[in-house]
């Protein structure tokens, strides 16, 4: 329901709630399922609520991650005040891993922990016909005492190719969105599931990795080359779609997988396929040399984005990031830049670490410009429900001003995790200063180049940057004359946005 910065940022499909809806669909096809995108249709809470008292759906499902946990719960709420009979479900990166709060306040009837298809098909077969819920793998919901009732972890699909396609006739297209100009007429698709490092910030390899005895392990599944290329023919010529947002933490894991996936890809003759992916640093020489990272540039490989973190081994091991140095950082951001002009090079980085001083982030500012990459984000620490991290805040205090009632303020760009030498208030104040003086590091000539640069991505990245850049600079000339800012503070970091039919 809400945006992050902008109606525009709030672009990505929602693919879990296709794969569910189609999991589902197989099982009983007998069953009505409908889904919503508010942002993409502008329906507010007031039309959702109307909606609903007309539909009167018998079960409301929703899962997020920890920005958006409080839209959910709003909408569980909304969905039994529709239909007091109505029973909701959670799932998704954060609910799950909050029973106590998801189950209480959150306003859930059950939560879907990890992998969801055969689960929540399970538990929709369950509450039709009678059974025992306890019996069904991958749940948490409470007991007739009110204590959480957790069925234990479901084991993972072990192959992927069994899934039946996503239920894409039921999303709304987003191909016409204006906002969304940096990747228009784009859809989600996944190549695989899980990740095989162990970083203590990420959402994904705990989410999509096995679990035992109450400890995730890293896990990484992928689909076969053709049943990829299928989904994207079907993205392509059934829906129209031509660019792909790979939704997998990363992408460049198996050289052979990816080989022979291009292959393929090329093989189709597609004309103006683009699509963008998250990338390893770790990975990328060896697929280099090969030629394999040729061909996925052949294939439509537009945006590279790769999470380069920090810049020290302390700070990676902090946040159990292996294998990566600033070595073979320097080295395949500079072979990206020679050998693959076309492609755009996103990089972030995390800043607010325990350990973190204004002299070493300005030394990490500076690293991150001599990366020469295209696009620099600085992202505050966020640590997410369920991950080795938010353990470890919880436990040591990092987070004791921040619980359940301010997770609408995870979203990477407002600290919320406690540092030994910079309080909140400063270190929102470096993270502004860091991202405004990106703006400053790319006044130079390979930008004026890159807006008229014969690829499409590169021209459209910089021409949307621009746009970005003179509209904040024109918005904030504006609040300084009426007195709401200061002229030589520039503040980049933006606060979450109500679009205007948020409540209608």
């Amino acid at each position: 329901m809400w945006p992050i910065l902008s109606e525009a940022d709030n672009f990505l499909i929602p693919l879990g709630y296709l794969c569910l809806a189609a999991a589902l669909r197989e099982s009983m096809p007998d069953v009505e399922i409908k889904l919503i995108d508010c942002p993409v249709q502008k329906m507010g809470w007031g039309s959702l609520e109307a909606l609903m008292r007309e539909w009167q759906p018998d079960m409301v499902c929703a899962g997020d991650e920890a920005i958006y946990v409080h839209e959910s719960a709003k909408l569980f709420r909304t969905a039994k005040r529709a239909n007091p009979e109505c029973i909701t479900v959670g799932g998704g990166f954060t609910l799950p891993h909050v029973p106590e709060w998801s189950l209480g306040p959150g306003g859930c009837d059950y939560l879907v922990f990890g992998e969801g298809e055969i689960t929540f098909t399970e538990l929709v077969t369950t509450l039709r016909y009678g059974g025992d819920l306890s019996t069904v793998a991958g749940l948490r919901y409470l007991d007739k005492d009110g204590s959480v009732l957790d069925t234990g972890f479901r084991p993972l699909i072990k192959n992927l190719d069994d899934l039946p396609l996503p239920a894409y006739d039921l999303m709304p297209r987003i191909s016409h969105r204006k906002g969304a100009s940096l990747f228009q007429n784009s859809f989600n698709i996944e190549k695989g599931r899980g990740c095989i490092d162990t970083c203590s910030f990420c959402a994904i390899w705990t989410q999509m990795g096995a679990w035992k005895n109450g400890k995730p392990r890293p896990r990484y599944r992928v689909k076969s080359p053709e049943r990829v290329v299928r989904e994207m023919e079907i993205l392509h010529r059934q829906y129209g779609y031509d660019n792909f947002m790979f939704v997998d933490g990363t992408f460049n894991i198996d050289p052979v997988w990816n080989n022979e996936w291009a292959d393929q890809v090329i093989s189709k003759k597609w004309k103006d396929i683009a699509w963008y992916g998250f990338f390893r640093a770790d990975s990328y020489e060896r697929e280099h040399k090969m030629g394999v990272f040729k061909k996925l540039v052949q294939t439509g490989l537009h945006w590279y984005l790769i999470g380069v973190e920090r810049e020290t081994a302390e700070d990676y091991a902090f946040l159990s990031k292996h294998n990566y140095d600033t070595n073979s950082m320097h080295a395949m951001f500079e072979s990206l830049r020679v050998d693959y002009p076309q492609v755009v090079r996103h990089a972030t980085f995390i800043i607010g670490l325990p350990d973190d001083t204004r002299e070493k982030l300005d030394r990490l500012f500076d690293y991150a410009v001599s990366l020469r990459p295209d696009f620099i984000a600085f992202q505050t620490i966020s640590p997410e429900p369920g991950t080795p991290l938010w353990n470890q805040a919880i436990a040591e205090g990092w987070l004791e001003d921040k619980g359940m009632d301010e997770l609408k303020e995870f979203y990477w760009w407002q600290p919320v995790m406690k540092t030994n030498h910079l309080s909140m208030q400063e270190m929102l104040e470096v993270a502004n200063t860091m991202n405004r003086n990106v703006f400053s590091a790319y006044v130079r000539w390979d930008t004026v180049r890159s807006l008229v640069s014969r690829s499409r991505a590169r021209r459209g990245y910089y021409q949307f940057m621009v746009a970005v850049g003179a509209k904040t600079m024109a918005q904030h000339m504006y609040d300084s004359m009426r007195g709401k800012t200061s002229f030589s503070h520039l503040n980049v970091i933006k606060d979450m946005v109500k679009p205007h039919w948020y409540d209608l």
